[in-house]
């Protein structure tokens, strides 16, 4: 499971949540398994409360974009926007004895160099009455930089924003959420697909916009494709 952050409420530390997002193990040359995309959802910390696809892009913008605004010295792209516990992991916490569940917190560890990855994903299991038996999992695998190595990278498609290193010194990424969709989406699209031609020759539409300038009609035809090539190659498996 990749424990995604997000927020709520724009700058609103206190509407902080977790979703719970599905992992394949299909990638066995990536470090982090590709998420498990569907148009259906799923748990955020509320249990209670679905997030829909759409909804996840938002909320992890948000976090990026608080994150960002408190550690301006380092590139977005290497904000934190996730944890990844394995399933052996998390079956293990569960078969201590007496566990009847897993907490989850948000740790701080001041030791790590780098400002953003000091927020760290602790698991810790806990009794039927949610108090601790002081059993913690804290080495997940981040995200990034880890979901971000590996020569199975996709191309990276140049429109011109955001992806390129010279807009990270805007602290706000206009439509973030396109970023955060883009960052998670085409990793696991180019799996399927397994041809960069192919996989480029979707997003032709988006390359002739960005080269004559039409940067706005460039990132609403990168939206529709991802949208489109969701539907073709991801949920109708």
């Amino acid at each position: 499971i990749r424990f995604m952050y997000g927020l709520k409420e724009n700058a609103d530390p206190t509407s902080r949540t977790i979703v719970l997002m599905p992992c394949n193990d299909t990638s066995t040359d990536r470090h982090v398994p590709n998420l498990i995309l569907t148009p259906d959802g799923y748990l955020s910390d509320t249990e209670e409360e679905t997030i829909t696809l759409n909804q996840c892009w938002d909320v992890s913008n948000r976090y990026v974009n608080r994150t960002y605004a408190l550690w301006p010295e380092e590139a977005r792209k290497d904000m934190p926007r996730a944890c990844f516990f394995g399933i052996t992991t998390l079956k293990n916490l569960l078969a201590a004895p007496g566990c009847e569940g897993i907490q989850y917190h948000f740790g701080y560890n001041p030791e790590t160099d780098l400002l953003p990855n000091r927020y760290q994903a602790i698991m810790e299991a806990v009794d039927q009455h949610r108090q601790s038996l002081h059993i913690f999992v804290e080495e997940g695998q981040h995200c990034p930089p880890v979901c971000r190595t590996g020569d199975c990278a996709p191309p990276i498609i140049p429109v011109g924003w955001p992806f390129y290193n010279h807009h990270e010194q805007y602290e706000q990424v206009p439509e973030g959420s396109l970023y955060e969709m883009f960052h998670y989406v085409s990793p696991t699209l180019f799996e399927v697909i397994q041809d960069k031609e192919i996989f480029q020759q979707h997003f032709s539409e988006c390359f002739t916009l960005a080269k004559s300038g039409s940067l706005p009609e460039a990132r609403q035809a990168l939206r529709t494709q991802l949208e489109h090539m969701m539907d073709k190659y991801l949920f109708t498996n």
